[in-house]
């Protein structure tokens, strides 16, 4: 249960080739919530909030829609650093959600090769890409 929390979120298709499975029974989205104890899956980016509660975090998540209750939820991660971060933009393509955030955080998670491997912090945009079950960057 997301208790106490404000949250918002963007919903896109999963949009797999239309002969994958998953892409007719998978959600993915993506949003910002104020929560403690919004969940997440055991193999998360991460599994807790970095700017919790006096800022927002970024959330990704995949759900089955054949699914009912908690079951529905695939694969779930917080994602952000220690000041605000928005998901603005989420799409899920061949398994990898590719997110596009702002990020007022100068420890928004980045990888290495990036084009600013440190965020200068105070406000800038991030696109992300995480792996098939949100556990890495890619």
């Amino acid at each position: 249960a997301l208790k106490r929390s404000r949250s918002s979120a963007t919903i896109a298709a999963h949009t797999m080739p239309p002969s994958t499975p998953a892409a007719r029974t998978t959600t993915t989205i993506a949003g910002d919530v104020w929560s403690a104890d919004f969940p997440t899956t055991p193999n998360a980016f991460s599994r807790t909030p970095r700017s919790y509660p006096r800022y927002p975090d970024v959330f990704v998540a995949r759900l089955d829609r054949r699914q009912r209750g908690s079951a529905q939820l695939l694969y779930s991660s917080y994602l952000g650093g220690i000041h605000q971060d928005d998901a603005t933009k989420v799409v899920s393509a061949h398994g990898l959600v590719t997110l596009a955030c702002f990020s007022s955080s100068p420890d928004f998670p980045t990888t290495v090769g990036s084009l600013a491997p440190v965020p200068p912090g105070g406000g800038d945009i991030a696109i992300v890409q995480l792996d098939t079950i949100f556990s890495r960057l890619v």
